[in-house]
């Protein structure tokens, strides 16, 4: 496996009022795992651009707010491909908690959900998503 290559990615914690996250689901095709709504950083766009970018594409919401909370990078295999992937963990304001949540059709996710933090631990999440939000070490 001699192909390599890095990605950087972004992605935020949101929390509504009573305390829940905002998360979504891969398709089976990545796993079907729960993520931080986000993704890669495109070439020439801003962690922040894209950010926005991601969340709206993924859950139909505008964030406020943005603070960067954590960096976390790792090495996985994908398609034969070492993959060394920095991900830029932020923490963000929904603008308007009123409007319903909207699922990405034809991308990279399948359903956004508001969680109740006790299901957290009870839901198969991506080991960055347990790392960012406390639940495992890194």
């Amino acid at each position: 496996m001699d192909a390599q290559r890095q990605r950087i990615a972004a992605y935020a914690e949101l929390r509504d009022e009573a305390g829940r996250v905002l998360l979504v689901r891969s398709t089976d095709e990545i796993g079907g795992k729960w993520f931080l709504p986000g993704g890669g950083v495109g070439f020439g766009e801003s962690p922040q651009e894209a950010l926005h970018r991601e969340v709206l594409e993924e859950t139909g919401h505008d964030i406020d707010d943005i603070v960067l909370k954590a960096t976390l990078s790792d090495v996985y295999e994908w398609r034969g491909q070492q993959v060394h992937s920095v991900r830029l963990i932020y923490t963000a304001t929904v603008v308007d908690l009123s409007r319903p949540l909207q699922h990405e059709i034809g991308g990279s996710t399948v359903e956004a959900a508001w969680v109740d933090t006790d299901r957290l631990t009870r839901l198969p999440l991506a080991r960055y998503v347990a790392v960012a939000l406390g639940l495992a070490r890194g």
